[in-house]
């Protein structure tokens, strides 16, 4: 008998009782008192249609029982959704103003973007570069595919590529599901930000890749320190 419960299967196996009786002979399973259910009194094996078929047919194998089991399932492929960028959901990922400028981070947000929020990993990379597409979906500004971070159902993570225009262009994110409404946002040259963390701006040292975060709480992979050093310097993000 399989009962569904979700997304998730529970089973029940019944075998011909004159096996069970020998099993629980075992002293393996041993019992203060004697075996008080049967299949004729078991209340779930008797409400299941066509209990008959159910008992498989076991038969010794070494110091135990082998039985075949077929199972009957109907299994649903989940449909993806069609993304949709929310208006006004194309930011700079460090500061949060609209628009965005080549090489630098931008974030898209809206809704059914991706099927399940995920990280690029090291094997992600291309020839040693983020992916263009990650976990089947994409992003295209002004025509380009651009180079993907993080996916989730509200947000992308992306590195624009290089490109010398300027003005107005058209966003849209693909996926499983197909692609999304096409939203402007404006391509400017420039588009500065700096990202930070408990109200400190984000640095890195370079003589030793300390991330300094003003709270020095832990990154991890990566030593911390509260603030840099005087005299030393440090790359901002």
């Amino acid at each position: 008998m399989t009962r569904r419960h979700w997304s998730d299967y529970a089973s029940q196996i019944f075998f011909d009782d004159a096996i069970n009786k020998l099993v629980l002979a075992n002293s393996t399973y041993a019992r203060t008192t004697p075996r008080d259910t049967t299949k004729s009194d078991d209340g779930i094996y008797n409400e299941v249609p066509n209990k008959e078929l159910m008992p498989g047919g076991v038969t010794a194998s070494g110091s135990g029982y082998a039985a075949a089991i077929t199972i009957d399932a109907s299994l649903l492929t989940a449909t993806a959704s069609t993304p949709a960028i929310s208006a006004a959901g194309i930011v700079n990922a460090a500061s949060g103003a609209a628009g965005l400028a080549p090489g630098a981070w931008v974030n898209s947000y809206g809704t059914n973007l991706a099927a399940a929020s995920y990280a690029a990993q090291s094997s992600d990379l291309v020839a040693g570069y983020l992916p263009t597409k990650l976990q089947n979906v994409g992003v295209q500004i002004h025509g380009k595919s651009t180079f993907l971070d993080y996916v989730s159902a509200t947000q992308i993570n992306a590195l624009l590529a290089a490109d010398s225009n300027t003005g107005a262009v058209s966003v849209s994110v693909t996926n499983a599901g197909g692609m999304s409404n096409s939203v402007s946002a404006t391509l400017q040259t420039f588009l500065p930000g700096l990202f930070e963390q408990s109200g400190f701006v984000l640095a890195v040292r370079p003589s030793d890749s300390t991330i300094i975060n003003g709270t020095c709480a832990g990154v991890p992979g990566y030593p911390t320190a509260a603030s840099a050093r005087p005299g030393e310097s440090a790359r901002n993000f």
